[in-house]
């Protein structure tokens, strides 16, 4: 196990320096920490315990064309969630590649996402089978009124899983303080057969959230959030894999 983690820190290493590489062009790289109660996606829990979810992105001008953004993101397991995984080591790393297009009105943005399991094995209960696995997104939001965004989000997976998910989010930030954000969103989604942790197509789960962020300095903010997450369709997401209804954490960002 312990060889399985250096291999992912040299990944990680690798994409940090490739986004290092392409900020040269770009107008500044972001790092950020999570630590997270809990690792819920898409409404399915994958660690009910304490976890640590670093990330590290970068956009790149393409002048005309828009922009190229890079991140790299892994989860890291605090908690062994009922002895199921291995603390303190990454269960998920996803690279993700984005297209921002040069839109008017909107922002448009196109992208694949490669997703790896370095500590589940192959055949483990979780979408796709612990196998690494690739999807295709197309991301849009809107700016509805002062503070009110609406966000559009389709993915394909064209790899292990071979199917859809959608979701929309509302949100609403406001400044509370100096330098003190306060965003509220609601979010909705919707699961093809294969991508439905319940193996049946529907309206999958939905969550609240709050969250609050403030700015230390220039480059360096910290924040916290709470949500609370539930099925829709309880065909589409059982309460099996839909372990936790409320989750939190807190973050550190650097921007440089």
């Amino acid at each position: 196990m312990q060889s399985k983690t250096n291999r992912m820190m040299a990944a990680l290493t690798a994409m940090c320096v490739l986004a290092a590489t392409t900020a040269v062009r770009a107008a500044d790289v972001e790092v950020n920490v999570d630590v997270v109660s809990a690792y819920v996606w898409r409404g399915i829990t994958f660690n009910d315990g304490l976890v640590l979810q670093p990330e590290i992105s970068t956009e790149a001008g393409l002048g005309e064309a828009g922009s190229l953004g890079i991140e790299v993101w892994a989860n890291m397991d605090l908690d062994d969630f009922n002895d199921t995984l291995e603390e303190g080591e990454f269960s998920e790393v996803n690279f993700v590649l984005a297209w921002n297009l040069p839109t008017e009105g909107f922002d448009l943005s196109v992208g694949l996402i490669q997703y790896l399991f370095p500590g589940v094995g192959s055949g483990d209960d979780i979408l796709g089978g612990g196998n690494p696995t690739r999807e295709v997104f197309v991301e849009a939001g809107f700016g509805l009124a002062d503070g009110v965004t609406l966000t559009l989000f389709g993915a394909y997976d064209f790899d292990e899983v071979e199917d859809y998910y959608l979701s929309a989010t509302l949100a609403y930030e406001v400044e509370v303080a100096a330098g003190t954000t306060l965003e509220i969103s609601g979010l909705a989604g919707y699961a093809g057969k294969d991508m439905a942790a319940g193996g049946e197509r529907g309206f999958h789960e939905w969550e609240v959230r709050a969250a609050i962020e403030h700015e230390l300095t220039d480059a360096i903010s910290v924040g916290a959030f709470i949500a609370y997450t539930d099925a829709i369709d309880s065909d589409s997401l059982p309460d099996g894999p839909q372990d936790v209804n409320v989750y939190g954490g807190a973050s550190l960002t650097w921007t440089f």
